[in-house]
């Protein structure tokens, strides 16, 4: 028993893709909620850094969010 390997089911390549783009929407849905978030915390008085590690994201990525990074195209609120 201890010499078997567990294998993983094997998945067709449709299905993966599917499971792909649902993973893709999904974090693109969470982005956005993040994004919208951390945009109000700031005006609230919260702090990039800050609310950037709390996110899981990169502070640049929050400065952007805002307006204020090299990359910012008028995205903030």
């Amino acid at each position: 028993m201890a010499d078997e390997q567990i294998r993983p089911a094997v998945v067709d390549l449709e299905t993966l893709g599917k499971m792909r783009a649902d993973a893709l929407r999904t974090a693109r849905e969470l982005t956005e909620q993040i994004r919208l978030r951390i945009i109000e915390e700031v005006a609230n008085g919260g702090k990039e850094a800050t609310l950037a590690r709390r996110a899981g994201v990169d502070r640049m990525t929050v400065r952007t969010w805002l307006g204020k990074g090299p990359n910012a195209k008028g995205t903030a609120a």
